[in-house]
């Protein structure tokens, strides 16, 4: 392999969708760009929404045609995928997969034929781990058996690995980290600045939560607990909020609008829903708190990206996180019933060191534990330069 390997990251969506697994794929592919890899990604392109490819600094990024309106399109859509993955499979030396992809079983077999390497990376608890993917059938079992190596996010997917397959030695253990140089606190005159920029109120306490308006984020509960918080607040919500009949989310429509209309009903104006936008982090830094209520997860690149920012973290105790990126009262503050969200939110509101203590912990831990190039730089050591 050369000093410079092609790695190909295979995604359901990656950008301009600003959401989830596939910004998480395209921020990876850029740092390796920067001293290790020439990294592209390889995604779907929903009822040809985008371009077929497209170059992101220096990143390429190919989208293979897929339609999802119909079954009959979903099972056409799935014999087009195969040339497309034969030739950028055939092209490069590591294969990336990030979670439970259309068709991922066919990719590992594929860059097994071709002599590549393939690695598997989880993204969503009981959806992806390996007890969940292996339930499916032995056959299953059999093609992941033939991954080089698993990049698991967090300790409870590793042990759903190591369940499975025992082979330690094939997994490398860690968040995919922050670009702590893009994510870094602010001052209070800076943080007003954004405010002003964003057209955000310059003195409300403002609480922020990133993310797609799904139910398994808890924004139903959510909702429901900030109508009861009696202090002056803004809750701003960043992420897909509606969609369009080819946007990649239009099969979650219905429960996304639902929870629109709940959260304007119960807050009125004390949220405010943001469409997703590519300078999240200047969000992060005009906020005062940052709230996650996720009940399943792999790792939360937004929680990541919040500590990373020094915010004072509100969040539910999920197996995921817990005493891994979240330490009850050290750098955030965990609940495991939504019915003292508030409270917590509250002691931050009203004890001035107690939020700067949480916000400074949880920045110096993502500086020195999650900083993204560092974790670019192992995972090239496990899975790449030594092999």
């Amino acid at each position: 392999m050369s000093s410079k390997p092609k790695i190909l990251f295979c995604t359901s969506n990656s950008f301009p969708y600003i959401a989830g697994d596939g910004i998480s794929a395209l921020n990876f592919a850029l740092e390796l760009n920067k001293t290790h890899a020439k990294s592209s990604i390889l995604t779907l392109n929903f009822n040809n929404e985008n371009a077929s490819k497209t170059l992101y600094k220096g990143v390429k990024i190919y989208r293979v045609p897929f339609k999802n309106k119909n079954i009959f399109d979903k099972i056409f859509s799935r014999f087009i995928i195969l040339p497309f993955l034969i030739k950028h499979i055939f092209q490069n030396d590591v294969v990336l997969i990030y979670g439970r992809i259309i068709s991922f079983r066919t990719i590992i077999i594929l860059a097994r034929i071709f002599g590549k390497k393939v690695i598997f990376r989880s993204t969503l608890s009981n959806s992806d781990d390996f007890e969940t993917l292996t339930k499916q059938s032995f056959f299953s079992k059999f093609v992941l058996s033939l991954i080089s190596g698993y990049f698991a996010i967090n300790p409870v997917f590793t042990e759903s690995y190591l369940k499975i397959f025992k082979s330690k030695n094939k997994v490398f253990e860690s968040c995919q980290g922050v670009d702590i140089e893009k994510f870094k606190p602010v001052d209070e005159k800076q943080k007003l600045e954004i405010r002003k920029k964003l057209n955000l109120p310059r003195h409300d306490r403002i609480i922020i939560t990133t993310g797609n308006l799904f139910k398994r984020k808890g924004f139903d509960e959510i909702f429901e607990q900030l109508s009861l918080l009696n202090v002056d607040f803004l809750y701003v919500v960043v992420g897909n909020h509606k969609t369009h009949k080819n946007h990649f989310l239009y099969k979650n429509r219905i429960e996304i609008t639902k929870l629109f209309i709940k959260g304007n009903h119960l807050l009125k104006d004390k949220i405010q829903f943001v469409n997703p936008v590519e300078n999240i982090e200047e969000y992060l830094q005009a906020a005062d708190v940052f709230l996650f209520n996720s009940m399943q997860e792999g790792v939360p690149n937004s929680m990541l990206e919040a500590m990373s920012c020094g915010l004072p973290i509100v969040c539910r105790e999920i197996p995921e996180t817990k005493n891994y990126i979240t330490f009850n009262e050290q750098n955030s503050l965990s609940f495991s019933d939504v019915s003292e969200m508030n409270n917590y939110i509250l002691r931050i509101f009203e004890n001035q060191n107690l939020s700067e203590n949480l916000g400074k912990n949880a920045r110096n831990f993502i500086a020195e534990k999650y900083n993204i190039c560092n974790v670019a730089e192992s995972f090239v050591q496990k899975f790449i330069s030594h092999n």
